[in-house]
């Protein structure tokens, strides 16, 4: 049997379709706002979380690469660079005495540290003396006349050197008692060492 198609019937279908068709629209609507709006919503901040390849500190002596970090420069260093700059070699010189350092007996030994502040001498008098340099060569004090007929200077003026400290370096058996003169209690100076950053000095005899 065929189903007779009135006008009633293709009504209702027209009105079916236009309903779902506005209910999609509608739906579509409201999906675009929620988008649109959800785009205007700023992000919430978030907490810094750590950083799983932060460095972790040194260790003194070790860098980041395993080795071995350079060492700072020493004192002594310092002041040699300090002073000395720009330093060349030149194709000739003159060297002119402007300071004296007098000792009363032959002086069989020196050295000095880095910066030439501390300049020690050992003597066959048993002693070890410690000289300031830059404070000699850039003092105003004079040699008398003892020390200029000491150190042969015959013509001007010449410097005296500034005399810091001094050691006895004591003969072997002299602690004990065994030696009883005085003169006799100090060994001859042969041989100096001293620390860059004259921290310490050694002296040596026969």
């Amino acid at each position: 049997m065929g189903a007779a198609v009135t006008e009633e019937n293709v009504k209702e279908g027209i009105e079916r379709n236009e309903e779902s068709s506005s209910d999609v629209d509608e739906d579509a609507e409201e999906d675009e706002t929620s988008t649109m709006g959800l785009q205007h919503i700023p992000p919430l901040p978030s907490a810094p979380q750590p950083s799983a390849l932060a460095p972790l500190p040194m260790a003194i002596g070790t860098s980041q690469f395993g080795g071995q970090r350079p060492r700072s420069m020493s004192p002594a260093l310092h002041r040699r660079t300090t002073t000395l700059q720009n330093v060349t070699s030149p194709r000739s010189y003159t060297i002119e005495a402007i300071c004296a350092v007098a000792h009363p007996t032959p002086t069989h030994t020196l050295a000095s540290s880095l910066c030439m502040s501390h300049l020690i001498t050992g003597s066959e008098d048993g002693y070890v003396r410690d000289y300031d340099v830059f404070a000699g060569a850039n003092g105003k004090t004079l040699l008398t006349a003892p020390q200029r007929a000491h150190c042969a200077v015959v013509e001007g003026t010449m410097k005296a050197g500034v005399l810091r400290y001094w050691w006895e370096n004591p003969k072997a058996g002299a602690e004990d008692d065994v030696v009883e003169d005085e003169d006799n209690r100090r060994s001859s100076v042969t041989s100096l060492a001293m620390h860059s950053d004259a921290l310490w000095a050694l002296a040596g005899s026969e």
